[in-house]
């Protein structure tokens, strides 16, 4: 059976080394293992030196994914799933065969990770994404251009830039696991409207037209 993991935060070294050892080991593990570059996958390696404070971990974690932490023992200390630094064949046997599955419902039918929750959730990006991010989204400047310019559900923006809504997710999961994306669930920025005029304005209006022309006359 066919499995991917995604290696996030590697240094291009590590990921050529961790790459060659899995091509190694392939005969000896459970599953055939595929690494990938995009979002569809059962398993996460993270380099703790990208998530120190463990937010993309919990993140990926809240949605059913198994996540491998990657570091130095005192870096990865009190880490549920962890492979030390330097990188062994063993080490990733090991956590390669310790992956249970994920549930059902942590992979969506249309092969993304939804990691935005909430439909109704609303976002804004805090600085422009890296290239990665962009190379990799369709329309992906008017996306961080839309994102930038306010807080904006997935919905608005799909219908504002012309996009299916799927795009905009992919998108936004993106930028929550690069934490450049800011959740909100009070209501979407709008422009601000000049309140209406009250009737008793325009009686106040009348009023004081009124006797300011009498006052001339006098």
């Amino acid at each position: 059976m066919n499995k991917k993991l995604r290696l996030y935060g590697f240094s291009e070294n590590d990921r050529k080394v961790f790459s060659s050892y899995l091509s190694i080991i392939e005969n000896k593990t459970k599953y055939d293992w595929e690494i990938v570059s995009d979002w569809d996958f059962h398993l996460v390696f993270i380099d703790v030196v990208c998530d120190s404070e463990g937010l993309i971990e919990k993140k990926l974690q809240s949605k059913g994914y198994s996540v491998v932490v990657y570091g130095d023992p005192d870096q990865v200390s009190g880490r549920p799933n962890i492979i030390l630094r330097p990188l062994r064949a063993s080490n990733i046997l090991q956590a390669l065969d310790g992956y249970e599955g994920v549930s059902q419902a942590a992979v969506p039918a249309s092969g993304t990770t939804d990691l935005t929750g909430s439909a109704e959730k609303l976002y804004r990006l805090n600085r422009w994404p890296a290239k990665d991010i962009m190379s990799t989204a369709p329309k992906s400047s008017r996306l961080a251009a839309a994102f930038m310019q306010g807080s904006k559900s997935a919905s608005r923006v799909a219908r504002d830039i012309d996009i299916s809504e799927q795009e905009v997710v992919n998108f936004v999961n993106k930028c929550c696991l690069a934490n450049i994306m800011t959740e909100r669930n009070v209501v979407e920025d709008a422009p601000q409207k000049t309140p209406a005029k009250s009737k008793n304005f325009h009686l106040f209006e009348k009023i004081r037209q009124k006797f300011g022309a009498r006052k001339s006359h006098g």
